[in-house]
């Protein structure tokens, strides 16, 4: 037996039953039936079209309500449009000037090339180094840090002369500490240094790997009477040292010409003498030190 045949016989009982009622019952029927109809229509088709339309509906409330906070945040939408655009401008240029920046930022590569030129710029200096280290770490801003350290006796106008030639190396360096007391060697005319450098490099990259050093700017002029760490000449005793004797004077105004007679030894600025350094000929007295203090002597009647 075939479906179709099957919904015949089917159909034709229901028909016959139908046709046994009684009028009354065949209305409660045809009521029933049209009951059934509507049923399945519903839930086959409205109530998925009543759902969705009801989630559309919860959606235009939330949409029309963050329209509304978005209204009440920016009440003037073409300035606020205004605003948005001149801050997308600032952004642009601050990246430009961003990558200008890091344009002249020294790469890895050029540490040994700064290090040299460090050594470099020292020459035609009274700068004797004792320590040249170097190291290179990675930053928190993404590039390299180098940090150099530098022990050196030098005289003070040549140290102060080297700062200003390492200030024309690059933009980026700066002095992270710095040391000074007078040197062991020689305390009247030399000073000892250590000296702590620190600057950003740019990542390594292929065009990079040849890049030299920026031309460096001439260092400012220093006009220096007497270095601070050297005594000044007020600074001298005047007293007797046991086995120094001042037995004169002479005294001219250029300050070369002028000697001085101690123990039996003319002398004359600059000059030594039993372990003393004569610092200056005055007409009446001859300061000499040892490195420690200053002494004012008196020419001893």
């Amino acid at each position: 037996m075939d479906y179709y045949t099957y919904i015949n016989q089917w159909a034709g009982k229901i028909k016959g039953r139908y046709n046994n009622l009684t009028p009354k019952n065949k209305r409660l029927a045809v009521y029933l039936g049209v009951a059934i109809l509507f049923w399945l229509y519903f839930s086959i088709f409205l109530k998925p079209n009543t759902d969705k339309l009801s989630e559309l509906k919860k959606q235009n409330r939330q949409a029309k309500k963050q329209l509304d906070s978005l209204i009440a945040q920016f009440p003037e939408p073409q300035k606020a449009r205004e605003e948005l655009k001149n801050f997308n401008k600032e952004l642009i240029d601050i990246k430009t000037r961003t990558k200008e920046i890091e344009s002249k930022l020294l790469s890895v590569s050029s540490a040994p090339a700064l290090l040299k030129e460090l050594i470099k710029d020292a020459q035609g200096k009274k700068i004797d180094f004792q320590t040249v280290k170097q190291k290179i770490e990675p930053d928190k801003s993404g590039f390299s840090k180098l940090s150099i350290q530098l022990e050196f006796d030098a005289a003070y106008r040549d140290m102060l002369m080297y700062l200003a030639t390492i200030e024309g190396l690059t933009d980026f360096i700066r002095i992270e500490g710095i040391e000074l007391v007078q040197a062991k060697s020689d305390p009247m005319n030399l000073v000892s240094v250590s000296l702590n450098l620190s600057t950003l490099l740019s990542p390594e990259a292929p065009q990079q790997a040849g890049l030299s050093l920026p031309a460096a700017r001439q260092p400012r002029a220093i006009e220096l009477k007497r270095s601070p760490l050297t005594p000044s000449i007020k600074m001298g005793k005047s007293k007797k040292i046991k086995g120094i004797t001042l037995t004169g004077i002479t005294y001219r105004k250029s300050v070369s010409d002028s000697s001085a007679i101690i123990n039996d030894t003319v002398v004359k600025a600059g000059q030594e003498v039993e372990g003393y350094k004569v610092v200056t000929i005055s007409p009446d007295s001859v300061v000499i030190t040892n490195g420690m203090e200053s002494v004012d002597l008196t020419v001893e009647r």
